[in-house]
């Protein structure tokens, strides 16, 4: 190597490719790349002694006094690792850390102006993290390849909290393309291929930006599997997002989604309430949490219902324990029971564990007899 500092600023360009691997050493898988990141961090810690040429910047860049991305040859890769999209950490050569951090060191010393749009995959990462000091603009292949790299959560753990904000906003929309622009689809996919990327994007995914993607998604066939992995916070969104497509007449296949929508608490009283509409399970689940929760926003509710549409409103009555029953049969002699078309039903099924109310319920199942004499 003291050769190599002594005259390389003459050496002919041919070396680059001699020089691009070793020969003294048995070649292992990615020995190629690893050699090139060596020579890169030995011309980062040891200054030249000669200035070298132009063609061999990028074999040696921490000797370059004019180092740039648009001039970067096409041999400039990450080794290759098992796996593609799937691949997990423990699929990552060894050395691979090492060569991370050398090309940020790298990258810093590049002088362009603005970003080529190709850009080897082993400076992406650190383009999406280092290009607001720069000023550089980030372009969407710069995003895919920050995707593809396998160490990209190892490196965003080492950031504040205001980067993953904006390397997750510079993700997403390419995290959207491998879902089928799904969003649910996506974080489906990102959580089986990029199992430590996940949580990163998760936490930070802007949440208006998720709503607008979920706005868009037909959610009347949702896999509530889809939900499992989700923050709290971001599985409220799904459910309003379902609630609304609800309220706009989409019918909601609801598989298990009883499970989460009886899981909300107080706070989420008015996302509860959107949800008893639904004329099947659901809606009778979501009715019954919100006597739990709050018994008088309840009876306020069923009492608005039969006023506003006496179809939807069965959820309420079906949904309510007995406790209540004689404030709600009250409620259906005050409206006219003859006028609820679900009301005789309603009261035979109840009629068994109708306790001191059983007299009054079978009296008003009279109302239906007489009507069909």
């Amino acid at each position: 190597m003291t050769m190599l500092r002594w005259s390389f600023g003459v050496w002919p360009p041919f070396l680059l490719l001699i020089l691009s691997s070793p020969f003294c050493r048995q070649r292992p898988q990615n020995a190629g790349a690893q050699w090139r990141f060596e020579a890169w961090a030995y011309s980062l810690r040891v200054p030249p002694t000669t200035p070298v040429t132009a063609e061999l910047h990028w074999l040696m860049p921490g000797w370059a006094d004019d180092l740039r991305l648009a001039n970067a040859p096409s041999f400039l890769h990450l080794p290759k690792v098992r796996g593609g999209w799937g691949a997990r950490l423990e699929d990552v050569p060894q050395h691979l850390d090492g060569m991370l951090a050398v090309s940020r060191e790298v990258l810093q010393r590049c002088r362009d102006a603005r970003l080529p749009e190709e850009i080897a995959e082993v400076f992406c990462p650190w383009l999406l993290v280092d290009a607001p000091l720069r000023e550089w603009e980030i372009m969407p292949s710069h995003s895919r390849g920050a995707l593809q790299n396998v160490v990209l959560a190892r490196i965003l753990k080492a950031q504040p909290c205001e980067t993953h904000e904006r390397v997750v906003a510079a993700l997403w929309p390419y995290i959207m393309e491998r879902g089928g622009n799904n969003p649910l689809g996506a974080l489906l996919s990102l959580h089986h291929a990029r199992p430590d990327l996940f949580p990163i994007v998760t936490a930070h995914l802007p949440r208006e930006r998720f709503e607008d993607d979920l706005a868009r998604t037909d959610l009347s066939q949702l896999d509530v599997q889809r939900l499992v992995n989700l923050p709290d916070d971001l599985r409220r969104v799904v459910l309003r997002a379902a609630a609304r497509q609800l309220e706009a007449g989409t019918t909601l296949a609801h598989v298990g989604l009883e499970t989460w929508v009886e899981a909300l608490g107080p706070e989420d009283l008015d996302l509860l309430v959107q949800f008893v509409p639904d004329r099947y399970a659901l809606g009778v689940r979501a009715a019954r949490r919100v006597f739990e929760i709050d018994p008088a926003r309840a009876l306020d509710e069923a009492r608005a219902a039969l006023d506003r549409d006496v179809s939807s409103a069965s959820s309420w009555f079906y949904g309510a324990p007995a406790c209540h029953w004689r404030v709600l049969v009250d409620t259906l002699e005050s409206h006219g029971v003859e006028r609820v078309p679900w009301s005789a039903r309603w009261l035979a099924r109840m009629l068994p564990r109708a306790g001191t109310e059983a007299r009054r319920m079978f009296r008003l199942l009279d109302v239906f007899r007489f009507e069909d004499q």
